[in-house]
């Protein structure tokens, strides 16, 4: 697992939107799991899965590489101490 922080000043982008993880199930198959403040649900629908791996692609290309994205963190967390 990989963390990746996308920085405020890049304003609005897909993941705003909501928590969810992209997974792939043993037998080949992605799936999508969708997480709001009420429930989450598992999405399997080709359609819905492509459209948010285009999405986390997206978010993937706002995102500060995992190194810079803990050095980030770590001066946030500094300053609330």
């Amino acid at each position: 697992m990989r963390l990746h922080v996308v920085p405020a000043e890049v304003g609005a982008y897909p993941g705003v939107a909501g928590a969810f993880v992209l997974a792939t199930l043993p037998t080949g198959e992605d799936v999508v799991y969708l997480d709001d403040q009420l429930k989450g649900k598992v999405i399997d629908h080709t359609e819905d899965v492509l459209a948010v791996r285009s999405a986390w692609e997206s978010i993937q290309g706002e995102a500060l590489p995992p190194r810079q994205s803990i050095d980030l963190l770590a001066e946030v967390a500094q300053s609330w101490s």
